[in-house]
């Protein structure tokens, strides 16, 4: 199941990128994803994963309000260093799904990586664009 969840997801950005968007807004701050199209992961790591920055402090609450289910399929958007990817997947368990989805293939590599050193099977990544998709 957990496979077949994976493929359709990736079927469906891929369909997603063969399609041109029919009108685009032009960003509110252009370049605001400029520094994350070619990370340098460990620096990212150091400054997000700290004590000292309060999403990271807070990040057990901030679980416990999503109120994820074991066996639920759930996306983590804009994942950067996948504290919350590896988060979720605890959460919803080996019978749930994680698709983390960033325009940086550096990221996703990065979380691979990780979910694979602590054996979280159920971590998948996708990578996508920062245009708008209205």
């Amino acid at each position: 199941m957990r496979f077949r969840t994976l493929c359709l997801a990736a079927c469906l950005a891929t369909l997603y990128l063969q399609f041109p968007l029919l009108s685009q807004e032009k960003s509110v701050r252009p370049g605001v994803n400029d520094s994350f199209r070619d990370p340098n992961v460990k620096e990212f790591v150091e400054r997000f994963e700290v004590e000292s920055r309060e999403v990271f402090n807070h990040r057990g609450e901030i679980l416990k309000a999503c109120d994820l289910q074991p066996g639920q399929t759930v996306a983590d958007i804009g994942p950067g260093t996948g504290i919350f990817t590896r988060l979720f997947s605890k959460a919803v368990g080996n019978e749930g799904n994680v698709i983390a989805v960033d325009i940086s293939k550096k990221f996703l590599d990065h979380i691979e990586a990780i979910a694979r050193q602590q054996g979280q099977t159920n971590i998948g990544t996708l990578l996508c664009r920062e245009k708008p998709t209205n």
